[in-house]
């Protein structure tokens, strides 16, 4: 499996900052392979600009491999085999028992666990797309130091059945008003990344803004439940979203907020990737 190429300008790992030779990171990790029943030859990366004149296609990039297997090169060796891997496999029990349907209650220290292991895998993830980093350095890194989700992101999780909607990672940006004293940041500073791991679909929004963060909300007659803040204990499994509503949780928040130019990117099978986005 060839990997992603890093986006221009990135030689340092993107968590700890250090300019120490990068490892492979996987957004979808080898551990959850044999709970990703669909395996694709090829797959394309594709972004638009949507801005009052109109849309814009930005790129259709598309690449031999699984959208599930590609890896990245963005993190150091330490970052990647200590803290990320320690992380992974605190997830790892809580994550199987969604994949998996299990009928339990997910707890709020479950909740936080899986709102940190969604937090890390979208940070990774949104710098598979040239310029899409909405997420600022310093919160990459307290999440290195914390290894817990910030106080600048909600996330949902929900049960997914997938039909047509192809995508596996839909991640779009905008460039909003700011706290003052949100860090620096070049570039768009908010972001909504739609990532599904199986039948599970995560929905995680960041902003630097706390009185919009306050703001959002994702409802989908129940179908969405909050794991970040955790406001008490769910049941599990949630009634299943369909493709419909999945592909209306990948842009509702950013769709609805008026700023600069909202960029959609997905990555898809490379059949379906074009005409989804």
């Amino acid at each position: 499996m060839s990997e992603l190429p890093s986006p221009s300008g990135y030689n340092r790992c993107i968590f700890c900052g250090d300019l120490k030779k990068l490892t492979e990171e996987h957004i979808w990790p080898i551990w959850l392979r044999p709970y990703l029943s669909t395996k694709f030859a090829s797959f394309a990366r594709a972004s638009i600009e949507i801005s009052k004149a109109g849309e814009t296609p930005l790129s259709h990039e598309v690449r031999h491999g699984d959208p599930q297997r590609v890896p990245v090169r963005l993190v150091c060796a330490d970052c990647n085999n200590i803290w990320m891997s320690q992380l992974q496999e605190r997830a790892k029990p809580e994550l199987v028992s969604l994949i998996e349907g299990h009928s339990f209650t997910l707890l709020e220290s479950g909740q936080r666990v899986l709102a940190a292991w969604v937090t890390m895998a979208v940070m990774v993830g949104e710098f598979m797309f040239e310029g899409a980093v909405a997420v600022p350095a310093a919160e990459r890194m307290n999440l290195k130091l914390t290894n817990c989700a910030l106080p600048t992101w909600k996330i949902w999780a929900g049960t997914f059945e997938r039909g047509a909607w192809p995508a596996y990672l839909a991640h779009g940006t905008r460039i909003l008003p700011a706290d003052r004293d949100a860090p620096q940041h070049v570039g768009p500073n908010t972001q909504a990344s739609t990532f599904c791991v199986g039948p599970v679909l995560f929905h995680a929004f960041s902003c630097q803004s706390s009185q919009l963060l306050e703001s959002i909300e994702v409802q989908c007659e129940d179908r969405l439940l909050q794991i970040w803040p955790p406001k008490a204990p769910i049941q599990w499994p949630s009634h299943p979203l369909s493709e419909v509503q999945a592909d209306r949780i990948a842009t509702c928040v950013l769709d609805a907020l008026s700023g600069s130019e909202f960029r959609g990117l997905r990555l898809a099978p490379a059949k379906a990737a074009s005409e989804t986005i």
